[in-house]
């Protein structure tokens, strides 16, 4: 096999090597820069170094430098590894417009220190040419530069060579892509995970519906609650599903339009609900609706954090109603009155009148009238 069928056939292998890092993403940045300045340095000669810029911004770092000359590779390493980063010379140019930069042999000679500055040794030593390539996605961003240089008694870089760097360049660029973007997945699906734990850890019931108020999570609190699985709730209208009854939190019934004008008025309603679990039993929740808005602040849905207080409630009501009779007791009667006292001093109401805001038995109503004109008249 002639030495140009070689040569080609090197490359391709090269090519072959850095596109499996395209497509499994499984290689780390150092080691593909290493492997991308290894390829140039032993396929273009003579010389590599590639800058990177980190995925959170700041100075590019050279990831990688060699040198077919162990002695000039430890000085190329050391000037290219020193903290100066891309600098101010054609490494930093290509890097903000992502435009190549190729220079001969003259050009070299006469502008050697302008390629990076900490080359400056580069005047003196001298080089057949120089190559500095953009690393670009396809998607037009910059991720680095690749720098190849050629020694003194080397030849010109051809047409084939620049084609061949090119090629190098694109492909590292694909692969580095691709892995942040395939890291940026994994830490978001990472995050979603342990969001999702920590919602399951929660005994509060936390359910988010779309704008059709169709459920679209429901926690494993929503389960033990509503005894539905996470299976059966979503996709299901929740309103219906519960049999939803609104209520403020002194218990006055709310209607649904009344709790939707809260949420597009104030972003959010709190107040308590009866509604239906999956064995027909009724329950009583303390309920707090959040509105969920797009990137435009366009409403898509909301999202309901509900706490089982049944319990609670069936104490309280036995603590105000007797338990042979079911009928209030004192402290309920007083309880009232004293919440209807409030309320004629805040509005300058009758009393009588106050009294229609108060859920109540009539008898109950009747008996506060009755007490309460004793204590006007005494």
């Amino acid at each position: 096999m002639a030495s140009a069928d070689i040569t080609t056939s090197t490359r391709l292998r090269t090519l072959v090597e850095l596109s499996r890092a395209v497509r499994t993403a499984m290689m780390d940045e150092r080691r593909l820069t290493e492997q991308l300045a290894q390829a140039v340095a032993g396929q273009v000669g003579d010389a590599a170094a590639v800058w990177i810029q980190p995925t959170e911004g700041g100075v590019p770092n050279c990831l990688a430098a060699t040198h077919q000359d162990a002695r000039m590779e430890a000085l190329l390493q050391d000037s290219c590894r020193t903290g100066v980063g891309a600098g101010d010379g054609l490494v930093a140019a290509v890097l903000e417009s992502g435009l190549p930069a190729i220079l001969d042999r003259t050009e070299l000679a006469s502008h050697a220190g302008v390629v990076h500055p900490a080359l400056s040794w580069l005047s003196a030593r001298g080089g057949a040419g120089a190559a500095v390539l953009p690393l670009v996605t396809a998607a037009g961003g910059v991720l680095g530069v690749l720098l190849a240089l050629r020694d003194p008694d080397g030849g010109d870089y051809s047409a084939d060579d620049l084609d061949y760097l090119t090629a190098l360049a694109d492909t590292a660029a694909a692969a580095l892509d691709n892995a942040r973007l395939l890291t940026d997945s994994a830490m978001a699906a990472e995050g979603l995970r342990r969001q999702s734990e920590w919602l399951d850890q929660v005994s509060d019931a936390i359910i988010t519906c779309d704008i059709q108020n169709q459920v679209m999570t429901w926690n494993s609190g929503a389960e033990i609650t509503y005894q539905y699985s996470s299976a059966e709730a979503i996709g299901c209208d929740a309103e219906a599903l519960l049999a939803t009854q609104y209520q403020t939190p002194s218990g006055q019934p709310v209607s649904r339009e009344q709790v939707l004008t809260a949420l597009a008025t104030n972003g959010r309603w709190s107040g308590e609900l009866r509604q239906r679990r999956a064995d027909g039993e009724e329950i009583e929740l303390q309920s707090s609706l959040t509105e969920l808005l797009d990137e435009d602040r366009r409403r898509v849905g909301w999202v309901a954090v509900n706490r089982d207080v049944t319990d609670e409630r069936r104490k309280e009501r036995m603590a105000l109603h007797d338990t042979l009779t079911g009928l209030p007791n004192r402290r309920y009667l007083l309880d009232h009155l004293a919440l209807a006292q409030q309320r004629s001093a805040e509005k300058g109401d009758k009393m009588a009148e106050e009294l229609d805001y108060i859920p109540m038995p009539d008898s109950v109503v009747k008996l506060i009238e009755k007490t309460w004109s004793a204590e006007i008249k005494s």
